[in-house]
């Protein structure tokens, strides 16, 4: 390895490295393990069968050659084969059903809820999945591949013209500023390994078909040469020049959406796998310099949207407890993520003192990023990225979150926006969802001026047609007209925020429909294909891993005394009744017991209780804060369990809920 004077020839010695790198491993691949085409045969077909089916055609054949007759030597041994060939392929399916039962719970069990339905569709869906060949009116996989290509090139084009440029100026005048940094962390196998155990599995490659199974069973004479490229790549500020290049996947938004116009497509981008795994490795030595707002909940350990949606329930509750309405604007930002300005991200990190190594790596990968469409194995020009994180990239949510984290901090400081105390709750991000609260619409304005200034600055479009306003603590104002950008924001009733429909009004209240509507969804989706082929006990478990999450999102924070529970409990209790075909006028609770699960007015109970327990543990001032104004109603959920602390261990829920249940079940 060079120790610091680059050359031209130590660059090109990285890409040919790299290279070398993904041809053998793919060389390898090949040579060892067998690929064969997907869904080229029944999934239950097999050599025995293909014999089968070729002496039926051979004894066919010789039937016809000799006049077709109805009976005799040659007719009989045409329907003998043609009998065992029949019976052959229904002993197969029925033979593979089996199979399928006893393989089901382990198959699926260790996916998770986007990876179960994507397995699931691709085994018994896929046959009715067909691509539009028909696209703004342009017909053939070529030309729609053309289509989606001049699409997708100005998705990836700043909303301002030259907005960039400003940033790259003041980037070179930093730059000049800060000191170089010396320090050059060294990376050895065990982290490269370990960083190797945290990529998942069975996703697609990129463009170079190297996925992660190709990096972890490797062996260590690969770690070897991954550590050597590695640190080159960290020593010189340099990436190969492929790291930069994406297929993008033109994915449907909404099944039942018009295929035939480009806008109802997103598009997904397959990055090179050793890139994902170079940028896990520099998490591990700069995730912490790139820290954000304790009001930013995305992309965070030990926070999630429940954590955010706490955060909106229990600060509107408490002026509305107060007699003061909240008046919220829920802000749309327009593609945030792919319009960050490439120089502006690299100034706000020099600003932040993050390692002057760290942004030479982004600044020299970001100048490389293209992109290319892939439509029905048709692979359309590549064409540059000019602004925007990479999407799929380890890195990007975090630096996404630096990008707006000014905002934040600028709404924090305007003095406007609610207080709990001394603590300023008025904004609650989760990624590129903005929530801002204020008491009075004057206060609400300001906050949106703010927001319409950053925008500006820093080239982030926000949508005011698809931005909306809610009132908590009473209606709506009838003659207050709010503007964000200069344009009008509609006020509304209800509205969608992280996953849940909240209704605006006199209290907090959430609308359960769609959830309700997911869930039937899904167990009739499971029930449909797997009703009388699997026993019992694995239909409750798909239907406790994949469909019981649908109804029960958010239940951390569900308000319990707007939420009709027993309801609920009918939907979970009807659902046992369809999986064990009981009497629809019998108790579940005994079977339920014996299936050692809870009713889900107990498993609410259970979540809330546990949920509260981590909050009491975090690390963040506001939720801890939020935390202490719901104790009394924490210790009353307790009390029904029999358990007289709030400082309870995870053990101690459970087993409490469980004999709490255990004592209202009759056998």
């Amino acid at each position: 390895m060079c120790n610091g004077s680059c050359q031209n020839g130590c660059v090109e010695s990285i890409d040919r490295y790299y290279n070398s790198i993904v041809q053998c491993l793919i060389s390898a691949s090949n040579s060892c393990i067998p690929v064969k085409k997907f869904r080229s045969k029944k999934h239950w077909w097999n050599d025995e069968l293909d014999d089968l089916k070729n002496n039926l055609i051979a004894a066919t054949t010789f039937w016809r050659s000799v006049g077709c007759p109805r009976s005799g030597a040659v007719n009989d041994n045409r329907l003998q084969w043609k009998y065992r060939y029949k019976l052959a392929i229904k002993q197969a399916e029925r033979n593979a059903n089996q199979a399928f039962n006893e393989e089901l719970f382990e198959y699926f069990s260790a996916k998770d809820d986007d990876a179960f339905w994507q397995a699931w569709r691709k085994r018994y869906c896929s046959s009715s999945l067909k691509t539009t060949s028909n696209l703004n009116g342009k017909q053939g996989d070529v030309n729609v591949c053309n289509e989606f290509t001049e699409e997708f090139r100005t998705v990836f084009q700043t909303n301002t013209v030259n907005s960039d440029c400003i940033f790259e100026e003041e980037f070179l005048k930093l730059t000049e500023l800060v000191s170089d940094d010396t320090s050059c962390p060294k990376i050895d196998i065990e982290l490269c390994q370990r960083c190797i155990h945290k990529m998942k599995l069975n996703k697609s490659p990129g463009f170079d078909n190297v996925s992660t199974e190709h990096l972890l069973y490797g062996g260590g004479d690969l770690y070897v040469h991954l550590c050597l490229l590695f640190n080159t790549m960290v020593q010189h500020c340099y990436v190969p020049e492929k790291f930069g290049h994406g297929l993008i996947v033109p994915l449907l938004k909404d099944k039942q959406g018009n295929q035939s116009r480009s806008d109802m497509y997103r598009g997904v981008t397959l990055s090179p796998t050793i890139a994902k795994l170079f940028e896990y490795i520099l998490m591990e030595f700069y995730g912490d310099q790139l820290s954000s707002d304790v009001r930013q909940f995305g992309f965070k350990k030990h926070s999630g949207c429940c954590h955010a949606l706490f955060t909106f329930k229990e600060t509107t509750k408490y002026f509305i407890k107060k007699g003061s309405k909240v008046y919220c604007a829920f802000i749309d930002a327009s593609k945030a993520f792919d319009k960050v300005l490439h120089n502006g991200l690299f100034v706000k990190l020099l600003k932040r003192n993050v390692s002057v190594r760290f942004v030479y790596i982004l600044r020299n990968w970001y100048s490389k990023l293209s992109a290319s469409v892939i439509w029905n194995g048709v692979i359309g020009p590549v064409f540059p990225i000019h602004c925007g994180v990479r999407q799929g990239g380890i890195l990007s949510p975090l630096l996404f979150s630096v990008y707006i984290d000014d905002l934040l901090n600028d709404l924090h400081n305007s003095g406007y926006g609610v207080y709990i105390g001394s603590l300023f709750a008025g904004v609650i991000a989760y990624a590129d969802d903005i929530c801002i609260l204020s008491c009075s619409c004057y206060g609400l304005q300001k906050l949106l001026d703010i927001c319409s200034a950053y925008g500006q600055k820093w080239d982030i479009r926000f949508n005011p047609v698809k931005s909306q306003l809610m009132t908590f603590g009473g209606s709506n104002p009838d003659n207050t007209t709010v503007y964000l950008d200069k344009k009008v924001v509609q006020w509304c009733t209800k509205v969608k925020y992280l996953g849940l429909y909240l209704i605006g009004g006199a209290d907090f209240k959430i609308d359960l429909t769609a959830a309700k509507r997911k869930y039937y969804g899904c167990f009739n989706t499971i029930m449909s294909v797997v009703g009388n082929q699997v026993n019992e006990i694995m239909a409750l478990h798909l239907v406790k891993s994949y469909c019981l999450p649908q109804l029960m999102y958010g239940c951390e924070i569900w308000p319990l005394n707007s939420v009709n529970i027993h309801e609920i409990d009918i939907i979970w209790n009807n659902g046992f009744r369809r999986i064990f075909n009981c009497c629809w006028r019998e108790s579940v609770k005994p079977l339920q017991f014996y299936c050692r699960t809870l009713p889900i007015s107990y498993l609410i109970g259970e979540r809330q209780l546990l949920f509260y327990r981590r909050l009491l543990c975090s690390d963040n001032i506001v939720l801890r804060t939020l935390a202490g104004l719901v104790r009394f109603e924490m210790l009353g959920i307790a009390a029904k369990y029999d358990i007289k602390s709030i400082y309870f261990s995870t053990a101690t829920v459970k087993n409490a809920v469980w004999s709490s249940f255990v004592n209202v079940v009759k056998f």
